[in-house]
């Protein structure tokens, strides 16, 4: 959760700036998110922005992308939400029971 918070806010920074201002890919997200925690003197969020190579990018646009679609009345498309629901379907029965997967 706490990731997802991280890349909400992120998104919000992001949408905060000019339309062409934005940064449009992965890496110039990642940069620009890692450069404006540096110049807030925010060394914590700079931290975790940087674990796993720097991926903060990757979450900040997915996460502006669901923004952005849900001002404009588009329906959540999140791929962590469409994966849950899938995942959710795939362990209910037909009659709604649930069916608990056994795992070798």
């Amino acid at each position: 959760m706490r990731v997802n918070a991280f890349d909400e806010a992120n998104a919000e920074m992001i949408s905060a700036l000019p339309l062409h201002d934005r940064p449009s890919d992965r890496a110039s997200a990642s940069e620009w998110i890692c450069s404006e925690y540096r110049r807030k003197g925010q060394m914590t969020e700079l931290a975790f922005a940087q674990r796993d190579g720097k991926r903060c990018g990757d979450g900040a646009l997915d996460a502006l992308k669901c923004l952005e679609d849900t001002k404009a009345g588009k329906p959540l498309q999140r791929l962590s939400t469409m994966v849950a629901r899938w995942y959710r379907e795939s362990v209910l029965k037909e009659d709604g029971r649930l069916r608990i997967p056994v795992h070798d």
